[in-house]
């Protein structure tokens, strides 16, 4: 199976082009089949996405004395440094470790005490050790939740709706990022960089290095590598779409393993609502077929969420369950 490569500058150039009549066919039947497809023309500049590989590579590579400087566990909103072998998916050890960024709070006009524990400050290394770090996550960050709204519309027109559709939904976003090191696993051991999981946000828009271990289940249950493809990002179907749609589109069920001798980077950028956001189904766009039987046989038989739920508790329970209440 062909995973397609969308070129989504129409929906970022504000539809000047006749061409995003095909875009949108191509989103929509790419969340219908595997959940899964890349992007290009997405208006991010190539240069940034080195820089944000380069700072990752720079960061894994401190003694771990200096990185354990912003262990999550010092933050009350769970960004910072997480060890290798902290996390378990599939109720096995990821092998894998890592940095988790947020919005910044003054982003948030309202008292933002009402979203805590997760608003709260990112945590950075010193700017005298790996300077210019934190500009260049930032400057991602932004640039990212940019291509994020612009999905979000083509999503919208994909479910023949308003492309403001969700507009308020993300007025304002929660998005997060991670940055992942996955060292070598050996070709003849059992251990995965991160088993078989669904993403918690809307829309997940994946930047890897050249290493590669992606991959995706297909409907039908098989795994099919996801290669790195340079300038692109992997967009991935999360569990809040799948609550929207009510199985319409379903959630990218993914995995990573690292069988190379190569040091793999991946930083993942999370697409989210505002954690006030409350998430139901939109029963009043969608058809009553709308989560149909695969005669194929299917991997997937059963929504991951029982909706309606406010996002903001479902992600919290999430962090908590990965990594303690203590944080």
């Amino acid at each position: 199976m062909e995973i397609p490569q969308i070129d989504i500058s129409p929906l970022i150039s504000g539809y000047v082009s006749e061409d995003i009549h095909e875009v949108i066919a191509q989103i929509k039947g790419a969340c219908e089949d595997i959940s899964c497809f890349y992007i290009t023309g997405h208006g991010v500049d190539t240069s940034l996405m080195a820089d944000v590989i380069k700072c990752s590579k720079e960061f894994f590579n401190l003694p771990m004395d200096e990185k354990l400087n912003i262990n999550l566990k010092k933050s009350p909103a769970y960004r910072g440094y997480i060890q290798l072998g902290s996390e378990k998916t599939a109720s096995k050890i990821d092998m894998k470790e890592g940095i988790y960024f947020g919005p910044d709070p003054g982003s948030h006009d309202a008292d933002t005490t009402a979203l805590e524990p997760m608003m709260g400050p990112n945590q950075f290394p010193d700017n005298k050790q790996l300077p210019g770090f934190a500009t260049t996550i930032n400057d991602y960050m932004d640039k990212m939740s940019s291509v994020g709204h612009a999905l979000m519309k083509g999503l919208a027109l994909c479910l023949e709706l308003n492309d403001d559709y969700f507009h308020d939904k993300f007025n304002p976003a929660f998005p997060m990022m991670a940055l992942w090191h996955y060292p070598p696993v050996p070709g003849d051991s059992d251990s995965w960089g991160v088993g078989p999981h669904t993403d918690y946000g809307v829309l997940t828009l994946l930047m890897q290095d050249s290493v590669g271990g992606l991959q995706v289940n297909t409907k039908c249950g098989d795994w099919i590598d996801i290669p790195p493809i340079t300038g692109t990002f992997v967009v991935n179907i999360g569990d809040v779409i799948e609550a929207w749609t009510r199985g319409k589109f379903r959630a990218t069920v993914h995995r990573v393993r690292n069988s190379t001798r190569n040091h793999r980077i991946s930083a993942p950028f999370f697409f989210q609502p505002g954690l006030d956001c409350i998430i139901e189904s939109l029963d009043d766009v969608l058809a009553s077929d709308r989560c149909p039987e695969n005669p194929g046989g299917t991997a997937q038989t059963a929504l991951s969420l029982h909706e309606p739920f406010k996002f903001g508790d479902y992600v919290f329970n999430k962090f908590q369950k990965s990594y303690g209440k203590e944080v």
